[in-house]
């Protein structure tokens, strides 16, 4: 299961657009390095876990921001 949503950020509050819930990251479980892309783990409010890809050149590009 794939869900997208514009506004995802690292840091903060995410809001569920279907519900209006807000939910934030509270850990990451890994992060690998693959095929030109950065793959995270991530739970989500202790009830989910989530999947994150994203290009590495965006995410270096974030990284260097600090």
């Amino acid at each position: 299961m794939i869900h997208h949503t514009k506004d995802f950020h690292f840091m903060g509050t995410q809001i569920d657009p279907t519900t209006g819930y807000e939910y934030n990251i509270e850990f990451a479980t890994g992060m690998i390095f693959l095929n030109g892309e950065v793959i995270i783990a991530f739970g989500y409010q202790d009830n989910g876990t989530f999947i994150l890809r994203m290009p590495d050149k965006l995410f270096f590009d974030f990284v260097a921001k600090g």
